[in-house]
């Protein structure tokens, strides 16, 4: 005679398997899982991640790849996303992480003073291989997207943070970011890292800086910062791209670069601001450095140029140097039909 389960007994099955089912993470078909607002806020997203926020990205989690599949606005200081283990993959699914900060003004100003970063991971000097993909940063009172070494930034736009607006360690690659208004550094990189394809424009301090050791700057934009254009400590390539209207400089590396084929225009103050500045050992080629407020290019002596035009600058051409041919030079005030 076939078991015939008492309806009591059903319904409990039934009460059982809805709490299992509603406990689970939320997955996309393609097994990532997914963060949003409501989760976050609510029953926390997945495992490891408690209600409220931050969401909490931790080695507990089932996955180690993720989606955001709504904005998440923060009303107060507070982080975001925080990231607390390695080789983690968040896309952002094309939305916003936003924060209370607003950059205004010329010089910029951010308001409320807040600390907290919008995107982070716990501990830059231990957490790698982080990637971060295809959404906004939005108005954190820290850096937007601040991240350790070996870490890949693509397809973000970083806007209105207090800090900075990119902020990754050594060895990694930043692609098609746009980082503006953000009080200090629009994107900022650690030692042989790459950025390419990207435009940092109207932040408060520099555009894209490598502060410490070599970088790569690539086919990126670099305008109307209130410090340097483009800066790299030493030892990198910054090559095809556009620097104009900085407030200090257009281009900046202190020693052993390769610049080449760069446009440095108008940049610098009445009595102050070069196109392009290199100390030793760089090789400076193919560049076009006008309508400067001082020199077009500064060279340590031990330095070479070859085939650049340096014209319409406030007081000469190029300054330093060795002379390898195929310049021109000519200044506004001072007018030279040859390079020194």
């Amino acid at each position: 005679m076939p078991l015939v389960r008492p309806p009591l007994a059903r319904n409990a099955l039934a009460a059982a398997l809805l709490a299992v089912v509603g406990a689970a993470p939320a997955r996309a078909g393609d097994g990532v899982l997914e963060i949003n607002q409501a989760c976050a806020l609510q029953t926390g997203c997945f495992a490891g991640d408690d209600p409220g926020l931050p969401v909490a990205i931790t080695a507990a989690a089932p996955a180690k790849s993720f989606r955001l599949t709504g904005d998440l606005v923060l009303a107060t200081d507070t982080s975001a996303i925080a990231i607390r283990t390695s080789y983690v993959r968040l896309d952002l699914g094309g939305f916003s992480v936003r924060g209370p900060v607003s950059c205004q003004g010329t010089p910029l100003v951010c308001a409320p003073l807040a600390g907290s970063n919008g995107i982070a991971v716990d501990d830059p000097a231990t957490r790698e291989g982080v990637e971060v993909r295809n959404g906004a940063v939005v108005g954190f009172g820290g850096a937007g997207l601040r991240l350790g070494d070996r870490s890949v930034v693509e397809s973000v736009r970083a806007f209105q943070n207090r800090i900075d607006g990119v902020d990754v360690g050594a060895g990694s690659l930043v692609r098609d970011v746009l980082a503006g208004r953000n009080g200090v550094i629009g994107i900022r990189v650690g030692e042989g890292s790459r950025v390419s394809g990207s435009d940092a424009s109207e932040n408060g301090g520099s555009g894209i800086s490598a502060i410490v050791g070599s970088a790569h700057v690539l086919d990126s934009v670099a305008r109307g910062n209130a410090s340097f254009g483009i800066y790299v400590t030493g030892g990198g390539t910054i090559s095809r791209n556009v620097a104009r209207g900085n407030g200090l400089l257009g281009i900046r590396c202190i020693d052993r670069c390769t610049i080449e084929g760069n446009t440095a225009t108008g940049n610098g103050f009445v009595s102050s601001g070069d196109g392009i500045q290199c100390g030793v050992g760089c090789a400076v080629q193919g560049n076009t450095s006008a309508g400067n407020a001082v020199l077009g290019i500064r060279l340590d002596v031990d330095s070479a140029y070859h085939a650049n035009v340096a014209t319409g600058n406030g007081f000469g051409g190029i300054v330093g140097g060795v002379n390898r041919g195929d310049n021109h030079c000519a200044g506004a005030f001072v007018q030279a039909a040859t390079c020194p």
